[in-house]
């Protein structure tokens, strides 16, 4: 279990009927909406497991909260999940790995539906079950 002792203090924001306040490292930590008192961290039901950004986006058109964390398999690493939140509060995840070339960076996503991270002994499982649909981006540099 991660450590309350974390401080979620760069942006609060209400969605699905709860308030949660958002920083980047960890999960977000919900706040009782009337008194502001801290009711610890909130991982939607189970289903996020990764860090999630101070600065998510709301989808205009369909209320979904869209959201990223990076170093989302362990400390260090070079995955980024991203992710989205309906208006119900469900979470859907994917995962990202980059790749350098010397036109610029590859990034490849997949759906990850299960992940898991041992904190205890800095060990990460990656997904067990992935979709069939992978998406590759290049960023170009300059």
């Amino acid at each position: 279990m991660r450590s309350l002792h974390r401080v979620a203090n760069t942006n609060i924001i209400a969605h699905a009927g709860r308030l949660l306040a958002l920083e980047e490292a960890h999960l977000p930590v919900e706040m009782d909406r009337n008194s502001l008192a801290t009711l610890g961290f909130h991982n939607f039901g189970g289903a996020l497991k990764t860090p999630f950004t101070a600065h998510p986006k709301r989808d205009p058109r369909t209320g979904e909260l869209l959201f990223f964390g990076y170093a989302a398999t362990g400390p260090f690493t070079s995955e980024i999940a991203f992710g989205t939140i309906d208006r119900q509060g469900k979470l859907e995840q994917f995962m990202a790995r980059f790749a350098e070339t010397c036109q610029g960076v590859i990034a490849i996503v997949g759906k990850v539906l299960r992940r898991s991270f041992d904190t205890a002994n800095a060990k990460s499982s990656a997904s067990t079950k992935r979709s069939k649909t992978i998406s590759i981006g290049r960023l170009m540099s300059s």
